[in-house]
């Protein structure tokens, strides 16, 4: 592998194109209960799912955000036992030297792992991912299964 190197966030990360997924993942959450979820600073639980996602070539930025924003989401917005749907779509900032990587990300939040599973096999989610096709790059997605650890929340009283 000679793709280039650059350093992440976190984490260097192996720049070119996406490792290939496997036809199926049967045993994603293999070791984890179903229940696990997040304390919110509301004392609730939530697991996000965050896609990373990059728009067609073919679709004009406007377009992208719009079909996104009005016509993608209240599709998404169906899927059954979704808390909370969050998009964040690229900013373009005058004399910003890099690149982003994506044009968004997307925030899907459920109770727990077991919601997100039955959810997945909803027909609701099947029709959110085949209109994907519609305005997703599919070569340009980064997807994971997060736990939310805040470490600092402004919005939040603070305790003496």
């Amino acid at each position: 592998m000679n793709e280039p190197i650059r350093k992440g966030a976190n984490r260097f990360v192996r720049l070119g194109k996406p490792p290939k997924k496997p036809a199926a993942t049967p045993s994603l959450f293999e070791g984890r209960d179903a229940t696990v979820g997040v304390d919110t600073a509301e004392g609730k639980s939530v697991i996000k799912l965050v896609y990373c996602i990059a728009k067609k070539e073919s679709l004009a930025d406007e377009q992208f955000f719009h079909y996104w924003l009005h016509i993608h989401s209240q599709i998404g917005a169906r899927i059954p036992g979704l808390r909370r749907l969050v998009q964040s779509h690229r900013l373009t900032v005058v004399g910003d030297n890099h690149q982003p990587d994506y044009d968004g990300v997307a925030e899907l939040w459920f109770d727990d792992l077991q919601s997100l599973l039955a959810a997945r096999q909803s027909a609701e989610w099947k029709a959110s991912t085949q209109d994907e096709a519609n305005f997703i790059d599919h070569t340009r997605v980064a997807y994971l299964i997060t736990e939310e650890h805040v470490i600092v929340d402004e919005a939040q009283p603070k305790k003496h």
